[in-house]
């Protein structure tokens, strides 16, 4: 997914309301975000940072070292559970990151 795709964008911050409006910005600085799509419905993603990562619970922006990843958000609607997408996701971002490197 790209800073570009603004409906994938709104569906997920409509699954992590804390991504509200940030979203866009990250993957305009070159986080990653991957999506699993039912046809059009965004079902799952993983989101991946660099640089820094914010963590909500905390309420707080931990720096990360060079070439460091963070997974920063991973969620799969809940009708779509226990189907393995989850790991798929987590596979699908090691492959990214290795062309990455």
């Amino acid at each position: 997914m790209s800073e570009n795709d603004d409906d994938l964008i709104q569906q997920v911050e409509n699954m992590a309301e804390w991504l509200k409006g940030t979203l866009k910005l990250k993957l305009s600085v070159k986080d990653l975000c991957i999506v699993v799509l039912d046809k059009k419905k965004v079902i799952g993603f993983n989101l991946i940072s660099f640089g820094s990562v914010f963590i909500p619970l905390l309420n707080k922006t931990k720096k990360l070292k060079n070439y460091t990843a963070w997974s920063e958000h991973i969620a799969i609607n809940k009708d779509y559970r226990q189907s393995g997408l989850g790991s798929l996701l987590r596979y699908r971002i090691f492959q990214s990151l290795r062309k990455e490197v």
